[in-house]
């Protein structure tokens, strides 16, 4: 459940390495982030070096906006749909506090239903091993 993303924007290639999962409640995790001055090319090419392969490309539209130490993304996920991420970045309170405020905040924006603990990269994998059936 780890993976290692690469994030193409208008001005800059950022790295980011995505932990285990650290809960069974939301989808928490350690995350580090470079941003590469490289090309495109030359970082895929050392990634291949080191072994790594492609899995997928995940294709996304996000509307980011901010509520106090909130960041709420609004996702249009090419093939997957539309997704609403909160997000509390944090390290002066434990994972369980901010998992209690993270899911009161869904709470109180009327979500429905069950977080899904799953990442894009995931929902998009098992859509594709569905279909190919």
């Amino acid at each position: 459940d780890e993976a290692l993303r690469i994030r193409i924007r208008s001005n800059s290639i950022e790295l980011t390495y995505k932990g285990p999962k650290i809960s069974n409640k939301t989808k928490s995790r350690i995350e580090v982030s470079v941003i590469l001055n490289d090309s495109f090319d030359s970082i895929l090419k050392l990634l291949e070096y080191l072994g790594f392969t492609k899995i997928a490309v995940v294709r996304k539209h996000r509307k980011v906006y901010k509520l106090g130490d909130y960041k709420i993304s609004l996702d249009i996920v090419e093939s997957l749909g539309n997704f609403v991420e909160i997000e509390l970045r944090t390290q002066k309170e434990t994972l369980h506090n901010a998992e209690i405020r993270v899911l009161e905040l869904a709470r109180k924006l009327r979500m429905k239903g069950k977080p899904i603990l799953k990442s894009y990269l995931e929902l998009l994998l098992e859509k594709e091993l569905s279909t190919s059936r």
